[in-house]
């Protein structure tokens, strides 16, 4: 049974971390990121998982100070797991950007690829805590018991921690240099915050005969509790601001080449032209063009733009701007009127 259920468990870990990553990656509404970039960044928080479980310095520290078994678990659950393990992750993100930073267009992408490192490393987390459950007795009972709590019951919590390393990332890397060091340390402790606090609300909850009223089991349940409902909260203030942010670069663009259309030869043209630029500045159209069955099924008949991929191109051009913040001398290379050119030359070709 042990052996059946040690191969089962990483294909259970991937299809709930798969379920996750794919409804995170549906939040980028303007210009939804490649499966292969977001595999990528999965495959960099596996990394970082691999190489958090072999750390034992932290351990090592603190039986080097004499403290008992009890307090340097606590200590390792509590505080140096949220630590170096979002420390971890934020490097991987950090090193995900350095070598593709062409895929980083806006605040979006920052945070939905540092919410893929974090799947990726919860991941490998929930295999090697599944895995544990399989020593000793109940082997079933304990692993389903963990299934339902932490890959089902928890699962994106990661995500929702280390979502706030990609504003930190995000803020550290632009071309704004100002209090650019007070947001990312404040992203990254806000992050590590959230990790302690729901670290803390699962060692208090083990305390105590489970099915007494313990003031310190319900006092944990408490903590899991707030900061569960905190940390989505949280996270869903953070997207929303992402979506708004970058939908006003979408509306941005349209509006700048909206005076170019009027002064065209042919009213008709014009006027074909303006109906095309309405439905790219239209974020359920990109909702839409995100895959070829919402496509072909649900995004209407008439239209005058009929080819998916030019929404795609056209969000890549009102991301410009944007991807342009993380040069340093962005203002000086940026041609806004190439920029404009480009977008007319796209709106003639596909309308």
């Amino acid at each position: 049974m042990s052996a059946l259920l040690a191969l089962f468990t990483p294909l259970l870990a991937l299809a709930t971390s798969l379920l996750v990553i794919w409804a995170i990656r549906y939040l980028d509404v303007v210009e939804r990121e490649s499966r292969g970039m977001i595999a990528m960044a999965v495959g960099v928080g596996c990394l970082t998982a691999t190489v958090a479980s072999q750390w034992a310095l932290p351990e090592f520290l603190w039986k080097s100070f004499g403290f008992g078994e009890a307090f340097v678990d606590f200590m390792m659950t509590v505080v140096d797991a949220p630590v170096w393990e979002e420390l971890l992750k934020g490097a991987g993100l950090v090193i995900l950007f350095k070598t593709k930073r062409d895929k980083f267009d806006s605040l979006t992408d920052f945070v939905i690829y540092a919410c893929a490192v974090a799947i990726g490393f919860e991941l490998v987390e929930n295999i090697l805590y599944q895995w544990a459950q399989l020593d000793g007795k109940d082997q079933l009972a304990n692993w389903i018991d963990e299934v339902n709590g932490r890959m089902l019951g928890s699962a994106g919590t990661h995500a929702m921690f280390s979502a706030w390393l990609g504003l930190g990332a995000w803020a550290w890397f632009r071309r704004k240099k100002a209090n650019r060091l007070a947001i990312s340390s404040g992203c990254v402790l806000i992050s590590m915050a959230l990790h302690a606090s729901n670290n803390l609300a699962a060692v208090l909850g083990q305390y105590g005969p489970p099915s007494e009223t313990v003031p310190i089991n319900r006092l944990g349940s408490l903590i899991g509790i707030v900061n569960s409902q905190l940390s989505l909260a949280m996270f869903l203030a953070l997207v929303i601001i992402c979506v708004l942010r970058d939908l006003f670069f979408l509306s941005d663009y349209s509006y700048r080449l909206l005076p170019h259309l009027s002064g065209q030869e042919s009213k008709i043209v014009a006027n074909r032209h303006l109906e095309g630029l309405r439905e790219l500045m239209n974020p359920i159209n990109h909702v839409l063009a995100g895959s070829k069955w919402s496509w072909n099924h649900l995004g209407g008949n008439e239209r005058v733009i009929g080819e998916r991929l030019v929404f795609g191109e056209f969000a890549r051009l009102a991301m410009s701007p944007a991807r342009a913040s993380f040069t340093a001398d962005a203002g000086k290379n940026f041609d806004e009127r190439a920029w404009i050119q480009e977008g007319l030359a796209l709106l003639a070709k596909a309308c």
